[in-house]
Order: structure tokens, then C-alpha cells, then sequence
């Protein structure tokens, strides 16, 4: 009785395996397949795969991504462990969907800080502030990196360390899309205070208007998003690199330079400057809180 072989699998269905290895973290999987030369680590998905789908609530224009590859499918599950697998075999950390996205905006959306130091810290060069495009204009930027961190979906902590970590390898906080959103709107939109203090010291400025004219401050007092209190916002918002700047100068050169004006003649002095930087709607009340605890 002759014995039966199985059949070897198609092509199509070693890709599936492959990619479901990724999204499931099964490091073993991703091995065996790239050991055997069975698939390439740069290899992409054709077919448009839904993924970070909650992006659409900060870009209007996304969708689901077309030429994805195992290393977006893995940054975006944060399986660190499979990342740095597909580096070393290979994968280029820099690749782009059909609009765009790269795997370090998955990692940084959904707050996996393991899987963005990993990329940032491998070697090769890496376009760290790329955006996303518009299916139907390719001129019409979306977020950033930096920006998608700002406004994860894995809550503040999660947020203001992927923040850190992009601000530490050079991404620029100054950066809009379309909507003239910066970094600081998508991280006040959801009251992470965190993620905005570390915005504010990086430069952000806090009286940037987006398209309706609305600035950061709007959008932290009017948000019902986010555990953090609203207060705690506002007053990350406030607290300013150059008030900092002039309150430790004071303390630092008693009786000389700015050390020569009084407690009160230097507090006057930041109230104007935290004046000039937020916009009428902010009440007075927060910024005496914030002088409060600040000083």
C-alpha cells in the first residue's frame, strides 16, 4: 500500500502563516519561516489589512492599509521580541504602507515604548518624522509618530513614555498636519497631562491654532477623555520652559541678576509671560493653581 505525502503548503498559505505569527507574537513561527528561506522578512501584504483602526479619530482619512509588512503587524501587537527578529533578518524599519504609515507610528500609537526604543535604536537610518498621506492626495499630510504617540489609546502613562522616547531621538514637536494639529492638540484632546509637559519643555507652543482656531487650552478644558484632571492639563500647559527658565535663575543668583527682583516683582513677571502664551479662555483660576503649586 503506497504511503500518502502531504501536500506542501502554497505559497499564499505560508504568507498567512507568516503574518499570523507576527500579529500573535509566535517568535518560534517567525524563526522556522525565515530560517528555511521559506519567506522574506521585507515580504508585504497586498491585500489592505484593517490595523490601528482607531487612528481614524485623529485622521479622518484613514483606512485600512494596503502593503503592510510582518514588522508593522508586529510593532502594532508589541511584540518587541519579533521586531527585533525581523530587524536582524533583514526588515527595513523605515518601510511604509501604501499611505504611509511605518511601523514605528503602530508602536507609538498604541504605547508600546519597548517596540519603539527597539526601533529607534537599531541600526540603519530611519525617517523619524514621516507622516501619513491622504488616500486620495498624497500632498495632504497626517500625524506623526510623535503625534500618534501623543494621542494613544494605552492611557498617559503609556503615552508620555513614547513621547519621551521619540522627543530623546530627534522627532520635531513643531510639526503639524493637515488641520494644523501639532503633537500638543492630540495629547490635550485626550488630558494627558504628562504627555503634555513633556511637549511644552521639548518647545510646543501652547497658543498654536489649528484650523478652527482652536489651541491646545481649548482643547484640554473642553475634553471629557482622559483620567487625568483637567487642572493637572492645563497647568502642564502653563508651566512654560521660559518661566522655568527665569524662576530657577532667580534661585540660582540671589541679590544678582534676576536674583535681585523680589518673589513678587518674578511672579508678576511669569503671570505675563503665561499670559501672553494661553488664550482669554483660561480662567485665572488655574493659572493662580498653577503658581501655587509651582512656585
Amino acid at each position: 500500500m503506497s504511503m500518502r505525502h502531504r501536500p506542501s503548503p502554497t505559497p499564499e498559505a505560508i504568507l498567512a502563516e507568516f503574518f499570523d505569527a507576527a500579529a500573535a507574537g509566535d517568535r518560534l513561527a517567525l524563526c522556522e519561516l525565515l530560517d528555511h528561506s521559506r519567506v522574506s522578512a521585507s515580504t508585504v501584504r497586498w491585500v489592505p489589512l484593517r490595523i490601528s483602526a482607531d487612528i481614524v479619530q485623529f485622521w479622518p482619512d484613514w483606512c485600512p492599509q494596503a502593503e503592510c509588512n510582518a514588522l508593522h503587524i508586529a510593532a502594532a501587537h508589541g511584540h518587541a521580541d519579533c521586531v527585533d527578529l525581523l530587524l536582524r533578518h533583514g526588515a527595513n524599519k523605515g518601510a511604509k504602507t501604501r499611505h504611509g504609515a511605518t511601523a514605528l507610528m503602530f508602536a507609538a500609537f498604541h504605547g508600546h515604548v519597548s517596540v519603539v526604543d527597539c526601533l529607534l535604536n537599531s541600526p540603519g537610518e530611519y525617517e523619524i518624522n514621516a507622516a501619513c498621506t491622504a488616500p486620495s492626495d498624497t500632498d495632504r499630510l497626517g500625524p506623526t509618530a510623535l503625534m500618534l504617540a501623543a494621542g494613544s489609546t494605552e492611557g498617559s502613562a503609556a503615552s508620555a513614555a513614547c513621547v519621551e522616547s521619540l522627543l530623546r531621538a530627534g522627532a520635531n514637536p513643531h510639526m503639524m498636519c493637515a488641520g494644523s494639529l501639532t503633537a500638543l492638540h492630540f495629547a490635550a484632546a485626550l488630558r494627558y497631562a504628562q504627555s503634555c509637559a513633556c511637549l511644552v519643555r521639548a518647545g510646543c507652543w501652547v497658543k498654536q491654532v489649528d484650523a478652527a482656531g482652536r489651541t491646545p487650552f481649548n482643547y484640554a478644558a473642553c475634553s471629557t477623555r482622559g483620567n487625568d484632571d483637567v487642572s493637572d492639563v492645563l497647568q502642564s500647559l502653563c508651566w512654560l520652559p521660559s518661566v522655568r527658565l527665569l524662576w530657577l535663575g532667580h534661585l540660582n543668583e540671589p541679590g544678582a541678576g534676576l536674583g535681585a527682583l523680589s518673589r513678587d516683582a518674578l511672579r508678576l513677571l511669569c503671570r505675563t509671560i503665561i499670559l501672553r502664551h494661553t488664550p482669554p479662555a483660561v480662567s485665572y483660576t488655574h493659572l493662580r493653581a498653577h503658581e501655587t503649586d509651582s512656585y
